[in-house]
């Protein structure tokens, strides 16, 4: 037997099942795993990698609008980009 739970605190959908010999619900699957789970994450013309640090890369020909030139966000909140030229 399993329940789900949408915990709306960490905006994550959780899995528990029933495990009869102790008598408890456990945690067997908690979705989203990563930042790049969650849909537009890494904003337009960006690319989310969870293997990367940081996790958010430009596309090709893209840069951030504010932050590192460097093609790379370091937070969600620089995910604006513009067309290099």
């Amino acid at each position: 037997m399993s329940r789900g739970v949408l915990n709306e605190t960490q905006n994550a959908r959780e899995r528990y099942t029933w495990n009869a010999e102790t008598q408890t619900w456990q945690l067997s699957l908690i979705l989203p795993n990563g930042y790049c789970d969650i849909y537009g994450h890494c904003g337009p013309n960006g690319n989310c990698d969870d293997n990367k640090l940081p996790a958010c890369q430009c596309l090709t020909q893209f840069r951030p609008k504010n932050g590192p030139k460097d093609g790379t966000l370091r937070t969600i909140r620089e995910g604006v980009y513009t067309l290099s030229h």
